[in-house]
């Protein structure tokens, strides 16, 4: 059995991993820097393995990520809020690395409706 990793052997497995894996409302997306014009060695393996990625900068992700949490935000509230949704179970957990707090929060629930 060939043990090397190459773009070649790698690029089936791959993308056959994603395509089981990634869900259709999922979107991938690969982070490079926005102030890099010269495609990088990485980007270059990228483009290989995935032609069909698309690539956003660090500036784009950062600015479109308080749109996106405000959306997820009032997603899971109308869930939470829905006639299905009769009990919640919520679970936190706090730490902190060098200096630095941080908080998590875990909400499961059964949805009803599509329970049977």
């Amino acid at each position: 059995m060939d043990t090397r990793f190459t773009i070649q052997n790698l690029k089936h497995v791959l993308v056959e991993d994603d395509k089981e894996k990634v869900s259709k409302n999922n979107k991938q997306l690969s982070i490079i820097n926005a102030f890099s014009q010269q495609p990088t060695i990485n980007q270059g393996i990228i483009a290989k393995g995935f032609p069909k990625r698309k690539y956003i900068y660090r500036k784009t992700l950062t600015n479109k990520i308080p749109t996106i949490a405000i959306n997820m935000n009032e997603s899971l509230k109308n869930k939470l809020t829905s006639i299905a949704v009769k009990y919640v179970c919520v679970t936190t957990d706090g730490w902190s690395v060098y200096k630095s707090s941080y908080i998590g929060m875990t909400v499961h629930w059964f949805n009803y409706e599509t329970l049977l």
